[in-house]
């Protein structure tokens, strides 16, 4: 199989599977975060911004978001919130072996899970739960930072073993 087309349907591949995982997800669950940390983990560097756009235009065609609300201040705290969630997973990738093999090597991956999961959190605070107005920010920032590190347990790990097999 040429490698366009293997790219091309591993990207149209990770954008249904981050879209049917974000059907799912709540404050406290956001399994669409594991799925983005692994894939910006183990896909080639090629492939990281065709993915983030192939996740986006998720939203865009199917909702909740619309173009509107793509204007400056939601496209530039968008686009910051993709280069915080690629911060550890690129990180890692720079210490070498993505793919943990000792205590220390896990260590280090929980640890770019949690700082990625809390950074993007941050962002997150400001779009698209802006508007979350029942709940104190500190409560809401835990909330998010949780479920995104809970999605990232839940999915990181089955992903890492299925690419060492």
């Amino acid at each position: 199989m040429p490698s366009h087309l293997r790219d091309l349907l591993l990207l149209a591949g990770y954008a249904i599977a981050f879209w049917l995982l974000y059907q799912t997800a709540n404050l406290f669950w956001y399994p669409s975060a594991g799925l983005r940390f692994a894939m910006l983990l183990l896909a080639p560097i090629r492939l990281v911004i065709p993915a983030l756009v192939a996740e986006q235009g998720m939203f865009v065609l199917f909702g909740p978001f619309s173009l509107e609300e793509f204007l400056w201040p939601s496209l530039l705290i968008t686009l910051g919130r993709y280069l915080v969630a690629a911060s550890g997973p690129l990180l890692l990738r720079r210490l070498g072996n993505p793919i943990p093999s000792n205590p220390g090597s896990m260590g280090l991956l929980l640890g770019a899970m949690l700082a990625t999961a809390a950074a993007t959190a941050l962002f997150n605070l400001f779009y698209p739960f802006a508007s979350l107005e029942e709940l104190a920010r500190s409560t809401l920032l835990l909330q998010l930072t949780v479920g995104d590190y809970i999605g990232m347990l839940v999915v990181v790990p089955p992903v890492l073993i299925a690419t060492r097999l």
